[in-house]
């Protein structure tokens, strides 16, 4: 299996098991949230980082689970991962 630097913006309810099974399947998780990072994911290996920028400078993908639109506006032009690569879902 290929391991990859995965970036992971909003450890919410929803975000932090998402993550969580990320960080379980061996991929380095670099990860940022607008709250404390859960405890689980600090002990598992996740990689604290101080914003979105520095999330992206260390990924090959993003992923994000960020409440509402605003939140979104406000971290998606933040993204120049190694590998430019946007997919978008709604």
């Amino acid at each position: 299996m290929t391991t990859l630097n995965l970036g992971f913006i909003g450890l919410g309810i929803m975000g932090a098991p998402m993550a969580g099974h990320l960080r379980a399947a061996a991929h380095a998780l670099y990860v940022h949230t607008r709250n404390k990072i859960p405890d689980a994911l600090r002990d598992v290996g996740a990689i604290s980082c101080v914003g979105a920028a520095e999330v992206a400078q260390q990924a090959d993908m993003m992923l994000t689970m960020v409440p509402d639109t605003p939140d979104v506006q406000r971290e998606r032009w933040v993204l120049p991962c190694r590998k430019r690569q946007v997919r978008r879902s709604s």
